[in-house]
């Protein structure tokens, strides 16, 4: 595990169980001697197509460190490239994420950043006009015409393929409370973004929105869950259909849960049973709430396992995710901080038990 800090290094967790019951040891806090100064924010990817992962670190002067991996998937050798990898800059506090956002096989780079301030968030995407070996990024100040909204704070994207036409569409969650949506109306090799509305089916819940989609009764459709400002979990399921949803409001404080402040969901599969599980991270202590689906796939009931999942804490604003980003056939999570760092949790054995103690 691979957590970015404030101080600008890279804090490293080694993992000495497996890949079910990780057991987590403490080596360094400067991995590798790296220091990118401030608000470090790392990202992996296979950016040569040499089947080992490189490494990007945003930093808070909205630059990105492009470490190569000159060891192999098993022994990384990190060699610093470039402290402001291809002139890159998007002013403050940069977070990179890569995928292939048009569809031609090699991995894009998108990098959310603020205009001038914290309070003045921006999302730049780079295309890869080269090829998986080779990148060569374009800035594609269209691809994204965000400059003509004004975003509240906290802005949380999540992609999700709403309508099902094959192409990825894009919620935006916000301080505000507000979801914004565009729909992409183009296909999944050329999008094509358009702006629906900031008051998603007139959906507010106060402050601080955080959408998460996912299947959650086994119907075939994607149902919503939106964190609040509160803590609790807004509940809307979905009564149309994969191309037509028809979202109806079950409940405000969805399973009576409350995290306190500002609760962002994720759902996956963490045990491998067939139906997802449900974490929640919150903001007054950074820490991530864990409660298994002990029902099925179409009817779920929550038991709460932790309210410190792998006792991943002393940050505020906690917001995870899942990817098998190393294709062996697990999850791995990412954490977004509040001063926008990304912690990278990989296990790397085959997993025996996943409940994180």
């Amino acid at each position: 595990m691979l957590i970015g800090g404030f101080g600008g290094h890279l804090t490293f967790y080694r993992n000495d169980g497996n890949t079910t019951t990780p057991n987590w040891t403490f080596i360094t806090n400067t991995y590798d001697s790296i220091d990118v100064g401030i608000s470090s924010a790392p990202g992996f990817v296979d950016v040569e197509g040499d089947g080992d992962y490189d490494l990007f670190i945003g930093d808070g002067s909205g630059r990105i460190s492009y470490y190569r991996n000159d060891g192999n998937s098993f022994s990384p050798i990190w060699n610093l490239i470039s402290t402001y990898y291809d002139s890159i800059d998007v002013n403050f506090t940069a977070v990179p994420a890569f995928e292939d956002l048009d569809d031609d096989g090699d991995f894009d780079m998108f990098i959310g950043g603020s205009g001038g301030s914290y309070n003045d968030p921006t999302f730049n995407y780079y295309e890869n006009s080269g090829d998986l070996n080779n990148p060569s990024w374009t800035l594609l100040t269209d691809f994204f015409d965000f400059p003509n909204f004004s975003f509240s704070l906290y802005c949380r994207p999540s992609f999700v393929d709403i309508d099902n036409d094959d192409d990825f569409d894009l919620f935006i969650g916000d301080y505000s409370g507000s979801i914004w949506f565009f729909r992409n109306d183009g296909d999944v090799t050329i999008p094509d973004w358009t702006f629906i509305t900031n008051a998603y089916d007139s959906i507010d819940v106060g402050q601080a929105s955080a959408p998460s989609f996912v299947d959650i009764d086994g119907d075939g459709d994607f149902d919503m869950f939106i964190g609040e400002r509160y803590g609790h979990i807004w509940f809307y399921r979905n009564d149309g259909t994969t191309i037509s949803p028809l979202w109806n409001r079950v409940a405000t404080r969805y399973n009576s849960i409350d995290v306190n402040y500002r609760a962002t969901p994720t759902f996956t599969d963490i045990d491998n049973d067939g139906d997802f599980d449900m974490f929640i991270g919150e903001w007054e202590y950074g820490r991530i709430f864990f409660y298994r689906n002990i029902g099925n796939n179409t009817i779920p009931s929550w038991e709460l396992v932790t309210q410190n999942y792998n006792t991943i804490d002393g940050d505020k604003d906690s917001a995870p995710t899942f990817a098998d980003i190393d294709s062996d056939g697990d999850f791995d999570m990412f954490v977004g901080r509040r001063w926008g760092r990304i912690a990278f949790s990989v296990t790397m054995e085959q997993r025996k038990h996943p409940y994180g103690y």
